[in-house]
């Protein structure tokens, strides 16, 4: 208990730090918490951030088809993958996440996904995603966005921070 009082107020500083966001419609949904070393109990780092009926996924791996359900996420509020660098335990599982999408149940509508992350990390994740899509016709159900992030100048005497707009 005493760990999840420092997650959320560390996270509702964070949250507080950006314009234009309400903390009290903010869930974050860790869905791993490791490092790129192999360790049975913790997955490598990923997480969900939801805001009411839109979900943003932050790095890809393990088993996306079933961390996204087990936090109770339906695949139909997922709209924005943000791939924060093209390691990979950050980007391997973007294939297995677009064969969940497009399994899912849309009800026959293509779904649209957004990646968001650096021009050399979108180029990784589309060569990556050219060997799975081409031969799947099913994954063709997934339309790809591809959203270049630049740096966004950040400025406080006391603190210094990198950061990236979405649009």
């Amino acid at each position: 208990a005493r760990h999840s009082k420092r997650v959320s107020k560390i996270s509702t500083i964070w949250m507080r730090s950006l314009p234009n966001m309400e903390t009290k419609t903010l869930k974050i949904h860790f869905l791993g918490t490791g490092s790129a070393s192999p360790n049975p109990q913790r997955s490598n780092s990923s997480l969900l951030l939801e805001f009411a009926d839109n979900v943003v996924l932050v790095d890809v791996c393990g088993y996306p088809g079933q961390a996204l359900p087990r936090a109770g996420i339906s695949f139909e509020h997922l709209h924005d993958v943000i791939l924060t660098h093209a390691h990979v335990d950050h980007i391997y599982a973007l294939p297995s996440l677009l064969s969940s999408v497009a399994s899912y149940d849309l009800g026959g509508e293509p779904k649209l996904l957004r990646l968001h992350g650096l021009p050399e990390t979108l180029d990784l994740a589309r060569r990556l995603l050219t060997i799975f899509i081409d031969p799947s016709k099913s994954m063709r159900a997934v339309q790809l966005e591809y959203h270049p992030l630049a740096p966004v100048p950040y400025t406080n005497p006391d603190l210094h921070m990198d950061g990236w707009a979405i649009q």
